[in-house]
């Protein structure tokens, strides 16, 4: 082989070298912020063997068109090798290259983040804070129906934590903060599904919880109020039916449809608010108490006036209670809004449920 055709498959491979090195940068189409992460979670041991075969050939290849051979049978052997060792390591650069362009590396880099969070959890019952923030991010960067592979993750991850025989009630809070900030970045094209995906979480999450017997947990608290963030935040453009779902993923909760129906009445979607309204009532009728998240949802109502407002005056009668009890209820609920520190709320119960109660 002659010292220019060596020289000639040096540059080659050192093309080859370059592109490896900095090449993942124009396969992964995705933003400045996440590539860096899709770069720490890409598998290394296939870059790193190619790269070092490669180096090793580039220097044999520059040596070789250094030295002369006295012997033809050589200088035969070691043109085959050089040429048949150029090829291979383009083949081999080659498979790696389609193999990276044929799979969702975002996908796969998910499910390994997800697969590490599991083992961790099943091993240690914890798991390394980090790899959760990198699977969220990648949430939060995702658009439309492709959040849904971090949501599914987010939902295998819960499952996973609740399922370790070290679970003690208190191992949610993460995860399920994770999946609302996932949610928060959610466009109108994939939105409704989102919503779903990420309330039946809430909902599974909290039937193991209480099969468990750990009600009366942390995780109990963080999944009422990721129902509540969830609903109110589907209050300003999710379908009725997603909503609808929101509030009747935690049985008996009335935290949710009050603070749901609130913002409903803000976002006047009247439907919504008097659903929210009908199931407080439900819940009354059950416990045959009279919940201030009840008397505060009608305060609401109320400030709208007309029909919507007279429907929810009506809400002693159609609970059979008298005026006294819904006094002694309303005042009890502002007290309690007021000490909460939801002004509003109590406010609202005050000037507008005081007032027909005594009237």
């Amino acid at each position: 082989m002659s010292p220019d055709e060596a020289l000639g498959l040096a540059q080659i491979l050192l093309a080859i070298l370059f592109f490896a090195l900095g090449g993942t940068t124009f396969i992964i189409e995705t933003s400045e912020r996440i590539r860096p992460l899709l770069h720490k979670h890409l598998p290394r041991k296939p870059f790193i063997f190619l790269t070092v075969l490669n180096f090793v050939a580039v220097v044999g290849l520059i040596a070789l068109a250094g030295y002369s051979f006295k012997d033809e049978r050589w200088r035969v052997v070691s043109e085959f090798l050089a040429k048949g060792g150029t090829v291979l390591i383009l083949g081999l650069f080659a498979i790696l290259g389609i193999r990276m362009l044929r799979i969702d590396l975002r996908t796969w880099v998910i499910g390994k983040i997800q697969k590490s969070i599991s083992d961790a959890l099943l091993e240690r019952g914890s798991f390394a804070e980090a790899d959760l923030e990198d699977l969220v991010l990648l949430g939060e960067d995702l658009r439309g129906a492709q959040k849904n592979v971090v949501i599914a993750a987010i939902g295998e991850l819960a499952v996973a934590a609740q399922s370790s025989p070290r679970y003690d009630g208190n191992e949610l809070e993460g995860i399920i903060q994770g999946l609302q900030r996932v949610l928060q970045t959610s466009e109108p094209a994939g939105l409704d599904e989102n919503y779903r995906r990420a309330i039946e979480i809430i909902g599974a999450s909290w039937r193991r919880l209480v099969s468990k017997g750990f009600a009366a947990e942390n995780d109990a608290r963080v999944l009422r109020e990721a129902a509540c963030a969830i609903g109110e935040a589907s209050v300003k453009n999710a379908s009725d039916a997603i909503i609808l779902r929101c509030m009747a993923a935690i049985p008996n909760n009335v935290e949710t449809p009050f603070r749901v129906g609130a913002a409903a009445v803000k976002q006047r979607r009247f439907r919504i608010a008097l659903a929210a309204l009908n199931r407080l009532e439900s819940i009354a009728a059950a416990e045959n108490r009279l919940p201030g998240q009840l008397i505060a949802l009608v305060a609401h109502l109320c400030e709208l006036g007309g029909v919507a407002a007279r429907h929810a005056r009506d809400f002693g009668a159609r609970l059979h209670r008298s005026a006294e009890e819904i006094e002694r209820a309303t005042g009890d609920a502002a007290a309690g809004f007021y000490a909460a520190g939801d002004f509003a709320a109590a406010d609202a119960v005050n000037a507008h449920l005081l007032t027909h109660a005594r009237g």
